[in-house]
């Protein structure tokens, strides 16, 4: 390619070129480009150097070349022919900024998965599986003191081990989330590297369920008491599961658990029900739990659309994504179909750890200080940027379905991150009552937060402020420090009192 400081300099080399050059074609690079495309069989580059250096008016001059594709698929064999799914939530365009594996600040992402069993032995699973560092493998001792024997790598919540009951529905869902990358074997998750927290027999009962949520939420738990020095970064749990034409009325304590382990920074994802049902009328668990820290997934085939057979509710399920048609591990050896809601869930469950390990997107700035706000940050980036279905419109809260390259761009450029704010506290020290002031920006309703020195929490409440205060009775708190924590409108303030 050559270009010229104008288009008469372009014509004339053009005409000189035609006019000399037999075999040689000349093409514009548009109406008024002064860049010509040159090429000829019998023309090589160092004739053409020497065409170039004895012409008026050229500015540059360069080979042409192909260029890359800026998506990145892994070279496992079955990804090109079988994983359509991947495709279509553009996989490939969001792995070219993260695979997944670990945040930017060095921590482990973990993922906890709730289900009748799993195939831990799958080569393209077991390397992405959670190692838990507190326990010694097969002494028969509970190492680690949180109940369970010998879960080394997740736990059977029936037999109270790690021992787990072997099912290929657990397995599916491990395959989709994180099925290893670019291993030159089998299938690539949404993640290629991550680490899974298997969880198994939990879904036999609410009761084993709830069991199961609160396994996962102890290492999260230890984790942010520690700084990240032990437990696990648990950053999302999986539920293909769940109760048909049930209210979360019948199940309090299942619905509650779902803010319990957002408070944690834990963002959970459920699938709705497996029929053309509308939960928002019919009921449906989890799909009904109305938790800012759940996401609710509807099925969508290899044609983009909902699938007929699937829940929906314009209240209650979030949004789509791939399901029937998939392709996933299925037995220790063995890879095949995967569909439904339970295999469109944690197509979302492996955003939500793909997005957390993704570079200079702002969470990593603050899932440490405030991992609660983290975990609403990303339930929004997920929600907010999705692709648009007809036949999602109405039926879901967003009207869409999930894009992998879509989420890791928008939360870069609409920056979900909460904005620091100061807040004023006094008298401090206090004996009886506390008055907080903060700035407009947090807006009249805010999440009013109190911890201990011990980072427990003492008081949590929803408050309205009147003129930017606020007045908190503390008389009935123990002597000592205090950290107070105000959120509202994607805004954080913090500050310390001590009660005499």
């Amino acid at each position: 390619m050559i270009q010229f400081d104008s288009g008469d300099a372009a014509a004339s080399f053009s005409k000189r070129m035609t006019t000399e050059r037999k075999g040689v074609t000349l093409e514009s690079c548009g109406i008024n480009s002064n860049i010509l495309l040159v090429t000829g069989v019998d023309l090589d580059w160092d004739e053409l150097t020497l065409l170039v250096s004895n012409s008026d008016g050229v500015i540059a001059f360069q080979r042409d070349y192909y260029l890359e594709n800026r998506s990145k698929e892994p070279n496992d064999p079955w990804f090109k022919t079988k994983q359509w799914d991947m495709k279509t939530i553009k996989g490939p365009e969001a792995w070219e900024i993260t695979t997944g594996g670990v945040s930017p600040l060095g921590h482990q992402i973990v993922v906890g998965v709730i289900d009748n069993g799993f195939f831990v032995n799958n080569a393209d699973l077991h390397a992405n599986l959670y190692v838990n560092p507190g326990e010694i493998p097969d002494n028969g001792i509970d190492d680690d003191g949180n109940g369970y024997i010998d879960d080394v790598r997740g736990v059977n919540i029936g037999n109270g081990t790690g021992i787990h009951a072997e099912a290929s529905h657990g397995t599916g869902v491990l395959g989709i989330i994180g099925a290893k990358g670019n291993n030159s074997y089998a299938i690539a998750g949404v993640n290629w590297n991550v680490k899974m927290l298997p969880v198994s027999n939990a879904v036999n009962r609410v009761s084993d369920l709830i069991k199961g949520y609160e396994y996962i939420k102890e290492f999260r738990r230890k984790f942010n008491k520690s700084g990240g020095l032990s437990g696990a970064f648990v950053v999302a749990t999986n539920l293909s599961a769940g109760i048909s034409k049930s209210w979360p009325s019948d199940q309090p304590i299942w619905c509650n658990m779902y803010d319990t382990l957002g408070k944690y920074g834990i963002v959970n994802v459920g699938a709705t029900a497996n029929q053309n049902v509308n939960v928002d009328v019919e009921g449906d668990l989890p799909s009904t739990c109305e938790s800012e820290f759940l996401i609710v997934v509807t099925n969508t085939d290899q044609s983009d659309e909902k699938v007929i057979s699937a829940g929906y509710g314009s209240k209650s399920v979030d949004l789509g994504a791939p399901g029937d048609g998939s392709t996933s591990a299925q037995t220790n050896s063995d890879f095949g179909a995967f569909g439904g809601t339970s295999c469109s869930t944690p197509h979302v469950t492996g955003a939500v750890a793909l997005l957390y390990s993704a570079p200079n997107t702002g969470l990593e700035g603050f899932y440490m200080k405030y991992p609660e706000e983290a975990a609403r940050s990303v339930k929004k980036a997920i929600l907010n940027n999705v692709d648009q279905r007809n036949s999602l419109q109405g039926v879901t809260v967003t009207g869409g379905r999930l894009n992998l390259f879509e989420m890791i761009k928008g939360y870069k450029a609409n920056n979900f991150t909460p904005a620091q704010e100061s807040i004023g506290l006094w008298p401090n020290p206090v004996q009886n009552r506390l008055t907080l002031a903060s700035s407009v920006h947090f807006g009249q309703e805010s999440l009013l937060e109190i911890f201990n020195a011990s980072g427990e929490i003492v008081l949590r409440k929803q408050i309205r402020q009147v003129n930017g205060e606020y007045a908190v009775d503390v008389s009935g708190f123990k002597p000592g420090a205090y950290l107070i924590r105000l959120v509202g409108n994607n805004v954080v303030g913090n500050g310390r009192f001590v009660k005499l």
